[in-house]
């Protein structure tokens, strides 16, 4: 009986020396990986391929990693492929969503209304096929006609997030609701959003950024 607690509690040792270890290596090799996220293709590839990353990381979170390195390097093309080879990969849900909303967040900052629009219909049909939270859908669909579209009609939808969010998150979306103003030309309702947006914002900086652009009358917004 001693010989089997002894082995027990040998191997139980040992499942939390290795448990630990890999906790640490992992944090310390997405640092690695965060690091190099800024340097030149090569060195980040090097690092995102070495033996240790393909060890600790499963192809997922590899793939992701790649894949926000073409996002902030703004390589349009290999997102694009990217995008298409961790679809093919097992997933769960949630990282399904995760992948459509960097994405799609991707197209959206750089202005690809086409590319966009298509990742829109896909994510809606997942949506439908996995039986999941209708909102997200409503959700996507908003920020498309919000940053895309400047959709007039996005403004209601604007004031009921407004009704219930913190103050950092009142300065995004009075600044969204000034982009939509102004592209509709009502000025003077832009400008009254972005007294608001002003007022909110915690970053001394920030703020003058933003009143000189209402002292500009928001012509360069």
């Amino acid at each position: 009986m001693k010989k089997y607690i002894l082995i027990a509690v040998v191997l139980i040792g040992t499942f939390l020396i290795h448990l630990f270890l890999t906790k640490f290596l992992v944090k310390k090799y997405t640092y690695k990986l965060m690091s190099s996220i800024t340097k030149d293709e090569e060195s980040f590839v090097k690092e995102l391929d070495s033996f240790m990353v393909k060890y600790l990381f499963p192809v997922y979170n590899r793939e992701f990693f790649r894949l926000n390195y073409y996002i902030i390097n703004i390589q349009h093309a290999k997102v694009k492929e990217q995008f298409a080879k961790i679809e093919q990969i097992k997933m769960t849900n949630n990282q399904h969503l995760a992948l459509y909303q960097t994405v799609f967040k991707y197209f959206v900052s750089v202005n690809k209304k086409t590319d966009a629009k298509n990742l829109l219909r896909k994510i809606n049909a997942f949506i439908d096929e996995n039986n999941l939270d209708p909102e997200i859908k409503k959700q996507y669909e908003m920020e498309y006609k919000i940053y895309l579209e400047k959709d007039i009609k996005a403004i209601p939808y604007i004031d009921s997030l407004l009704e219930n969010c913190e103050d950092v998150e009142k300065a995004v979306h009075y600044l969204e609701k000034t982009y939509i103003y102004k592209e509709n030309n009502q000025l003077d309702l832009a400008k009254e959003c972005m007294k608001q947006v002003i007022s909110y914002t915690p970053d001394e900086k920030q703020k003058q950024a933003f009143q000189e652009l209402l002292d500009n009358n928001l012509k360069d917004l």
